[in-house]
């Protein structure tokens, strides 16, 4: 009787056992699942030479981190961490990033290929997990610094320019918004980028303008620099956030240059020898008239 109780004993401990075992995987499956839907890291903007920094969430089962760097245009994803590891950097990484449970760090930002780094920094990241069907990414943009103003009298206009890196393809553009003394908004545009270098397809320019007889009485202006949202193209798992980010650049005391206009002066001109000779003969022959009368 007594071996009895035992073997129920030992059945039924098996079987919680066993249902426990089933919860445990069931709430991995339901998280993964979750986080495939997750914006786990969020677009940015950062300065080139400087360090960024990728959060993730800690609970997560990533396996391995990628990067899809910006002046790569054919088969641009580059695994950064081992296949099997996401703590682990690729040899020819160790330069380029750090990598530890909470996040991902950029050791340098960078626009184009450097000595020690083989790709640029700037790029869509994506951090992979252990279901195939969990992935979450985002883009760094790198800018080389702030946008630069510059005033034109000689063609009336202001304008604003700023070089950044960023992957063509997630299509994360500047937006420019000219500015008053006041604050008030002239107009705010989203300039249309031109290529740097052929060989870095990601390096570009914008370039906004804003002509200054439009607005006669203002003599500051501002240009103040933020960044758009994704094209709404890209995958689901990727990043929608617009960057966290605003840079300003102005222009004093620029306005139209009006053309000063001349006065004009007359001169008289000396008589020449012949008209004196004249005058003298005249002046002779009345003076004889007048001694004969």
């Amino acid at each position: 009787m007594m071996k009895t109780k035992q073997s129920r004993i030992l059945i039924h401990g098996a079987k919680t056992e066993h249902l426990i075992f089933a919860v445990v995987i069931s709430c991995l499956n339901y998280y993964c699942v979750a986080q495939k839907c997750s914006k786990d890291i969020r677009n940015q903007v950062a300065y080139e030479g400087r360090p960024a920094s990728f959060l993730r969430i800690e609970n997560g089962l990533p396996i391995m981190w990628k990067v899809a760097p910006s002046d790569l245009l054919i088969d641009p994803e580059r695994s950064i961490t081992d296949d099997d590891d996401d703590k682990i950097v690729n040899p020819e990484f160790v330069k380029t990033y750090k990598v530890d449970s909470k996040r991902l760090t950029i050791l340098k930002s960078t626009v184009a290929r450097q000595r020690s780094m083989p790709y640029a920094t700037a790029g869509l990241y994506t951090l992979n997990y252990l279901d195939p069907n969990c992935t979450t990414g985002a883009g760094l943009i790198v800018i080389r610094d702030d946008p630069e103003c510059t005033c034109d009298r000689r063609n009336a206009r202001v304008s604003c320019s700023v070089d950044y890196a960023a992957y063509k393809e997630q299509r994360i553009e500047p937006i420019m918004t000219w500015k008053d003394d006041n604050g008030v908004t002239l107009r705010s545009k989203q300039p249309t980028p031109s290529s740097l270098d052929v060989n870095n397809p990601g390096l570009q320019r914008s370039v906004s303008e804003f002509p200054i007889a439009a607005a006669t009485d203002v003599r500051n202006y501002t240009c103040q620099l933020t960044f758009s949202t994704p094209s709404p193209r890209q995958p689901k798992y990727i990043s929608r956030n617009a960057p966290s980010f605003t840079a300003s650049c102005s222009v004093k005391n620029c306005r139209l240059r009006i053309p000063q206009t001349t006065k004009t002066s007359v001169t008289r001109s000396r008589p020449t020898t012949s008209a004196r000779r004249l005058r003298t003969t005249k002046t002779t022959r009345k003076a004889t008239t007048t001694c004969k009368t």
